[in-house]
């Protein structure tokens, strides 16, 4: 009868199992840290969007005052 191969103990096996689950576990390590890097890019992003909208909004209220003003001078 052929039985299959266990590979579970010392020194059964060719060591395939337990070398496929190393490196498996290196790479989803890796990728943990790439997802965490990309999360910390993603919020810094967002951090300087939410500036720039800000500095935007700002820059709007100055000219809206500026174009009240303009429109003033026509009539002085």
């Amino acid at each position: 009868m052929n039985q299959p191969l266990i590979f579970k103990g010392p020194g059964r096996g060719c060591g395939f199992k337990r070398w496929w689950t190393v490196a498996l576990c290196d790479e989803f390590d890796m990728i943990k840290e790439e997802t965490i890097e990309m999360k910390k890019d993603l919020e810094a992003a967002n951090k300087c969007v939410e500036a720039q909208a800000e500095k935007i909004f700002f820059m709007e209220k100055k000219f809206k005052t500026l174009e009240k003003y303009e429109s003033l001078n026509k009539y002085l």
